[in-house]
């Protein structure tokens, strides 16, 4: 492509490819204008915020189209800016179909126009020409800007500092060997008024074998009830030794897989819905998400799948990838694999994977990573 022009983007539901095309060619560019429609307003101002928080030195401009599923409205808009803008080129990638086809109508080279083939990861030019992506560097808080997600603070939890990787892998290999592992803690209260336990004695006798097992917490009273435990002064540690120290040790094996900033216990809200991640990394520029569980039953990791794949297309749009790392056996992960079809997107890690990764075998991994 030649240098210094401007570029023109068709903006549809998903921001970022159209942003990627801004980083990718921002040394070329010498203004961008957002084609949008009302449905996609949120989406184009997004793209100009992120870009003015990145200090790209770049005007942008957005353009509404009334119409954007009416022929002659969208032919007429896009030869109006045909003809007001010079040598410019056209990303297509966005938009209503409408929008695409009168636009490629109207550029009259093909080498022009442009459109992000996110299978293999190229700008495709019209001309059957490639240019490959760049690795731009982008950050968690980047993708949730331009998916409208405010960023919110890293929960955090004193003691954890005090927790390293030995003891992670301590803590993982006792879980492993311990027949009756689930749950230790009542992070289903419920449950234990199931053959007529009493839930605090219950609490307690769980608690008491959590401490003694993984020589934790001594201190630490049993929680005296689920509101307690949910909501009660000691919470954190409830729930780190429920859940949250996989979620430290899973961190920590992505972190020697990628060279990404790591986000672990990020809680959200989203349209009055509030939730906490639990691994989050940016890969190739696009957000990954893993959702990590200490459990191996089939019904809940599916459940954990179905959110995690809801959640992460919430934060990160259609570019995102979603696992679900959990400690069921071979069999019953491949089960929960094939349950979704195998899709691309998406992948089950268990317990087989979990052994590789603690002995530094990491390919499973880095091969999700890839995708």
């Amino acid at each position: 492509m030649a240098n210094q022009y401007p570029l023109i983007c068709l903006v549809g539901e998903n921001p970022l490819p159209i942003y990627l095309s801004i980083l990718q060619y921002a040394e070329e560019i010498t203004k961008v204008i957002l084609v949008h429609s009302k449905e996609t307003m949120s989406a184009a101002k997004n793209i100009k915020r992120v870009a003015v928080h990145s200090k790209l030195e770049l005007e942008i401009d957005l353009i509404l189209l009334a119409e954007p599923y009416k022929p002659s409205c969208v032919e007429g808009k896009m030869k109006e800016l045909y003809d007001n803008n010079p040598g410019s080129r056209l990303n297509y990638t966005g938009g209503t179909k409408v929008m695409s086809a009168f636009a490629v109508r109207v550029w009259k080279t093909e080498a022009d126009m442009l459109y992000l083939n996110e299978g293999s990861s190229c700008f495709q030019l019209a001309d059957g020409s490639q240019v490959p992506l760049n690795d731009i560097g982008m950050s968690i808080d980047d993708i949730c800007g331009l998916h409208g997600i405010p960023t919110c603070d890293q929960s955090s939890n004193e003691f954890e500092n005090t927790i390293n990787d030995e003891k992670l892998h301590e803590l993982y290999s006792k879980w492993i060997e311990t027949k009756d592992r689930s749950p230790f803690l009542p992070d289903q209260w419920e449950n234990f008024s199931i053959n007529g336990c009493d839930p605090v004695a219950e609490a307690e006798r769980r608690w008491k074998e959590f401490q003694v097992t993984f020589n934790l917490f001594a201190e630490i009273p049993p929680p005296p009830s689920k509101n307690q435990f949910s909501d009660g002064k000691n919470k954190k540690i409830y729930r780190f030794a429920a859940t949250a120290w996989m979620e430290m040790l899973v961190e920590s094996i992505v972190r020697k897989c990628t060279h990404s900033s790591i986000r672990r216990g990020v809680t959200f809200d989203i349209q009055g819905q509030q939730f906490e991640s639990d691994v989050m990394t940016v890969h190739n520029n696009r957000l990954m998400y893993f959702s990590v569980t200490t459990s191996s039953a089939e019904k809940l990791v599916k459940s954990k799948m179905f959110e995690a794949i809801y959640r992460s297309q919430q934060i990160g749009g259609g570019m995102a990838r979603t696992a679900v790392v959990c400690l069921a056996e071979e069999a019953g992960r491949n089960k929960a694999r094939d349950s979704f079809g195998n899709p691309a997107r998406i992948e089950f890690f268990g317990q087989t994977d979990m052994n590789d990764w603690i002995k530094d075998d990491y390919e499973s991994l880095k091969s999700f990573l890839k995708k």
